[in-house]
């Protein structure tokens, strides 16, 4: 690098020694032991490692410093990697860290990263096979003492309580821990009637979790008849057996409504229908009413129509009073009484007839057997369901939870959060510093309220200088 001839400033001396440092050095895997911790109300994290005999100041951001997964404390012995650079102001080299790990945890990450990369390439990644329509047994392979076991069966017995839940004890932590957890799966068969296996516990640090980074582990689960739903650890922790796994749920809780999903459709499905079939019973009700009070008027209308010809008959007779008139009048009136009785037989068996046909036709389109032929439709699924599903509300309310919680990062007021500010002019918002001339009066937008400020000058990054 071929040096300037005219003396250097102290602050172009420092640019120029960050610039080869920075030029010349890849990023560092750094061993020491943190000390001088302090933490910015920004977020960064200021500090100082140190070995037996030197130190050297460092910063981490916030940005990497929220993939922290422990608790950073004066003492702490960890691996970084970071680049070396010189703080210009004061012209302090130092470390800019980029991730941050306890001293060991780097190697588990190599030994985890191998073993994933070997795993895949033999195809024990490959299992996807679908959850049952509707879980009829479930076993969970977990601690019987951990607060995970407490957290699964509550969710299924407050979303799925017919459903069978067999644990099968094993550790998930420790040397034992991976032994056990193989061994739990060799139990399967004796529980013949179990579809689906779920193997869970709760969050914990990488050494925590290793058990089921375990490599015999991963083959046993891959050679299960039985689909697996691995639940290890919270949402950003990864290992092993979440690969293999048929489903990889994000906590134990998640895995738990998974599998009481299918039992809350089923039971809005089955309310659905039971609507359905009320509602068609409350349609033809009317015409079941109309049917009934047809028969009744059709059997009042006979009896009329009989009552009036006995009486007709009778008074005819009253007027025959006379024995030869009598006798003149009673060939033709028997043959009018006969005449009489075949066309109400007639009348009679038409009426007869015609309900017969209605009666026919209502047994035909009886909304009630069609009720019960239903009903016994859906009674094996009623018995297999009773008391045991509750409301698909809860997911809906997760869902929106989670919908809310997004609409909630992406929103402009959580940038304003941070400190910035909306320039409107005129409502209009300003967006390039050609939209503002000296003298404008423009309405500051903030997290808290507004402001009415006023431009004296205009400073443009554009070509064309200030205006």
């Amino acid at each position: 690098m071929q040096l300037p001839v005219t003396a250097l400033s102290i602050t172009a001396l420092n640019h120029m020694a960050r610039e080869l440092l920075e030029a010349q050095l890849p990023l560092l895997l750094i061993e020491g032991e943190i000390s001088n911790l302090v933490r910015a109300s920004s977020g960064h994290l200021y500090f100082s490692l140190k070995d037996a005999h030197s130190q050297i100041r460092a910063v981490m951001f916030k940005t990497q410093a929220m993939g922290i997964r422990f608790k950073v404390a004066d003492g702490l012995l960890v691996t970084v990697r970071a680049r070396l650079s010189v703080y210009t102001a004061r012209g302090d080299m130092q470390l800019i860290v980029q991730q941050m790990d306890k001293a060991g945890a780097g190697e588990l990450q190599a030994a985890f990263l191998r073993l994933k990369e070997r795993l895949n390439s033999e195809g024990l990644f490959a299992n996807n096979r679908p959850l049952p329509t509707l879980c009829t047994h479930l076993l969970v392979i977990t601690s019987p003492q951990g607060a995970v076991l407490q957290d699964v069966t509550g969710i299924l017995r407050r979303r799925y309580p017919a459903l069978p839940v067999t644990v099968l004890p094993a550790a998930v932590q420790g040397e034992k821990a991976a032994h056990e957890l193989r061994m739990a799966l060799t139990q399967i068969h004796k529980v013949p009637d179990a579809d689906v296996v779920l193997i869970c516990r709760g969050g914990g640090s990488v050494e925590d979790l290793w058990a089921f980074n375990d490599e015999a582990l991963a083959r046993a689960i891959f050679s299960c008849p039985l689909p697996v739903i691995s639940a290890v650890g919270h949402e950003t922790d990864f290992t092993i057996a979440d690969f293999v796994a048929d489903i990889r749920a994000a906590t134990p809780s998640a895995a738990a409504e998974l599998v009481s999903e299918s039992a809350i459709r089923c039971r809005q499905q089955l309310d659905t229908r039971l609507h359905q079939l009320h509602r068609a019973l409350q349609h033809h009700l009317p015409e079941l009413q109309r049917i009934d009070q047809l028969q009744l008027r059709l059997e009042q209308l006979v009896q009329h129509y009989l009552r009036s010809k006995q009486e007709l008959l009778r008074t005819t007779q009253k007027r025959l009073r006379p024995p030869q008139q009598q006798e003149r009048w009673q060939l033709p009136l028997h043959n009018s009484q006969q005449s009489l009785l075949r066309l109400m037989q007639l009348h009679l068996k038409s009426y007869q007839q015609t309900l017969n046909q209605r009666s026919q036709l209502l047994e035909q389109q009886n909304p009630r057997q069609r009720l019960r032929l239903m009903q016994l439709r859906f009674q094996d699924l009623q018995q297999r369901l009773q008391q045991s599903l509750s409301t698909l509300l809860q997911r809906q309310h997760d869902a929106l939870t989670f919908l809310a919680h997004r609409a909630h990062s992406s929103s402009p007021l959580q940038t304003m959060e941070r400190g910035y500010s909306l320039l409107f002019k005129q409502e209009t918002l300003i967006r390039h510093s050609r939209q503002l001339h000296p003298g404008d009066l423009l309405n500051a937008r903030l997290r808290d309220g507004s402001a009415e400020l006023s431009v004296l000058r205009v400073h443009s990054t554009d070509e064309n200088a200030d205006s």
